[in-house]
């Protein structure tokens, strides 16, 4: 609205009649109006195509929850705090390097100790232990 009465400022002395200025006032405002209903819609449909797609949910369930801590109860804690940033914070292995002071080599050997851990890996607890650095 703001705009309809600064384009009513401007343009004043050109309508020296009441009747033509409402006629005027009418028809400014219903194209400002217009016009910023299309951008909107614009706007969206640009916003839209430009998102990136949303996952369906991105919170874990109650028993995926479960899963992952017993499986942390399971390994040493360097292995632990690798496997969160890695894994839940997604932390790339330089970021990881860097923030523990340890070279990139050992923060995938680490990993990769921590996948073997997993379901596809070693059946019975213990089997899955910390091999000190290289």
């Amino acid at each position: 609205m703001q705009e309809v009465f600064a384009r009513a400022l401007k343009a004043r002395a050109e309508f020296p009649t009441a009747a033509m200025s409402m006629g005027w006032l009418y028809r400014v405002t219903a194209n400002i109006c217009f016009t910023c209903l299309r951008d909107m819609k614009r706007r969206k449909r640009l916003l839209d195509r430009s998102a990136p797609r949303r996952m369906a949910s991105t919170d874990p369930g109650g028993e995926t929850l479960l899963t992952v801590r017993a499986l942390l109860r399971e390994v040493p804690a360097q292995l632990q705090e690798i496997a969160i940033y890695y894994f839940v914070d997604e932390m790339s292995q330089d970021e990881i390097s860097a923030l523990l002071g340890i070279s990139r080599r050992t923060v995938g050997y680490r990993i990769e100790q921590f996948r073997s851990c997993g379901p596809a890996g070693p059946a019975r607890p213990g089997e899955c232990g910390y091999v000190a650095e290289r």
